[in-house]
């Protein structure tokens, strides 16, 4: 009878034990379902945010070193498409004419053309301003598969333009031709659009760089570690205003060498014509001591021959007076 009630204690304290569990362990199932969910929800809304950061981040990155730097934060390739004109006819490299201005000095500046058909392909330049440029050649053939190297010169300049920004701009007209021709077939005909020809045409710009600065020397103190002010700014266009500055400097320095030269020239000449004068003075010297010395014999020679005549005649008269 003992060990019926034991059982059945044990079995009512399982039941009540099971009724209180069961119940809390649905809930915390349930309450799991709902929270895992939210808390996955949430976790990925975070990732996803941080992840738009990031690529916003780098994006933007890359635009202000694209804007800044337009030849730096990417490959070579891209900077070379950046500067050369591909065609279908040729590849123009560089499609900017960077010229490194100097006052009173010529300029010159590169042009490779390369011609990527097997076509003869013919070439013609033309400019804005022809006085001030000298293409050369400014016409001819480049044969196919290969490149034609073009000097573009740029006449010396007595004054800097304003700003230091160029408003020349060439035009390179390319067309097929016949195989075998030569520059002295390419007529202006052969680019005339209007009779048919197809012609390729390519737009270069004149740009004023900044020309090679002696090195400077070396500063003492805490200027030491400091690095120079670049004469580039950040876009990679050189600054007007220090432009400008360092082409009034160097006309400044210009016209000093010139009145240099010109005052030792006034010199050299100066000397020369003292040197002449000297020796004109020394050679009139020389002539009038000559004529003295002459002078003073053929005085001394006359008054001698008329002493003797003299004495002849006194001779003679008395020799006279005594026959007499």
């Amino acid at each position: 009878m003992g060990i019926a009630d034991s059982k059945n204690k044990e079995r009512d304290r399982s039941r009540r034990s099971d009724s209180i569990f069961l119940p809390l362990l649905s809930f915390l199932l349930r309450r799991t379902f709902i929270i895992l969910p939210l808390s996955l929800s949430f976790s990925l809304l975070l990732f996803l945010e941080r992840t738009l950061k990031i690529l916003y981040f780098f994006s933007t990155t890359e635009e202000k070193n694209r804007h800044h730097y337009p030849f730096e934060g990417g490959s070579l390739a891209k900077s070379r498409s950046f500067e050369m004109s591909t065609g279908d006819l040729l590849n123009i490299d560089p499609v900017e004419l960077k010229f490194p201005f100097e006052l009173r000095k010529q300029i010159s500046c590169s042009l490779q053309l390369s011609n990527k058909t097997d076509n003869f392909v013919a070439f013609k330049v033309k400019t804005t301003n022809p006085k001030k440029y000298c293409v050369r050649p400014n016409t001819g053939i480049v044969l196919p598969q290969s490149t034609c190297d073009v000097m573009v010169t740029m006449q010396a300049q007595k004054e800097a333009p304003p700003d230091m920004q160029c408003r020349d701009k060439f035009l390179l007209q390319s067309v097929k031709v016949n195989d075998g021709a030569t520059s002295k077939d390419i007529t202006a005909e052969a680019f005339n659009k209007e009779a048919g020809h197809v012609v390729e045409e390519c737009k270069l710009r004149v740009v004023y760089v900044s020309p090679p600065r002696p090195p400077s020397p070396v500063r003492e103190g805490s200027e030491e570690g400091s690095s120079p002010r670049g004469f580039v700014s950040d876009n990679g266009h050189a600054n007007a205003a220090e432009f400008a500055t360092a082409a009034r400097a160097f006309t400044e320095q210009l016209e000093a060498q010139d009145k240099s030269s010109e005052a030792r020239a006034l010199i050299a000449k100066l000397t020369e014509e003292k040197n002449n004068a000297i020796q004109q003075n020394k050679k009139l010297h020389q002539e009038l001591e000559l004529l003295r010395r002459e002078g003073s014999k053929s005085v001394g020679g006359v008054s001698f021959m008329f002493v003797i005549f003299i004495g002849l005649l006194g001779i003679i008269m008395g020799y006279i007076m005594k026959k007499s």
